[in-house]
């Protein structure tokens, strides 16, 4: 973790107290909420890796997003910085914690990509790839076999 991926948090959390200074109430749950949110011994969400898809869940209970496996472009560790490029900028945020690296979860057709922020980064990448080949090599010969109509659902 570079320092510049420490600092910009840090800078996101200072102005927001800053512009919060002038009511208490309005103080006390951006704190609360920074608390809650960057806080490295607590997550909100939470991220498994199920039998036929990628879920997203706040509090380990409520399902915010099921990705599965054959929708999945490509799954890849980016830096603070890489949030201002373009394909980044306008990413779905899932994430659970500032303090920890990014992971950028490209999706087929028009949707957002999603930022992700699991705690053991590096084996997350690589056990959701392994799992978005699976998934691809699944796909492949159900294409190929012109199995009835269908499209994607949403």
């Amino acid at each position: 973790m570079g320092l510049l991926d420490f600092l910009i948090p840090v800078a996101i959390a200072a102005a927001a107290f800053g512009l919060a200074y002038v009511n208490p109430v309005v103080a006390a749950a951006v704190g609360i909420l920074v608390l809650l949110f960057a806080n490295p011994f607590f997550t909100v969400i939470d991220y498994r890796l199920a039998e036929a898809a990628f879920e997203v869940r706040a509090f380990g209970a409520i399902r915010l997003r099921r990705v599965p496996y054959g929708e999945i472009l490509s799954v890849q560790r980016v830096r603070w910085s890489g949030l201002f490029g373009p394909e980044a900028r306008w990413a779905e945020s899932l994430g659970s914690n500032i303090f920890r690296p990014l992971v950028l979860v490209r999706r087929r057709g028009r949707r957002r990509p999603m930022i992700v922020t699991p705690a053991d980064t590096d084996v997350f990448v690589a056990a959701l790839n392994v799992r978005v080949q699976a998934g691809a090599a699944q796909q492949v010969p159900d294409a190929a076999g012109g199995g009835g109509g269908g499209g994607e659902a949403s």
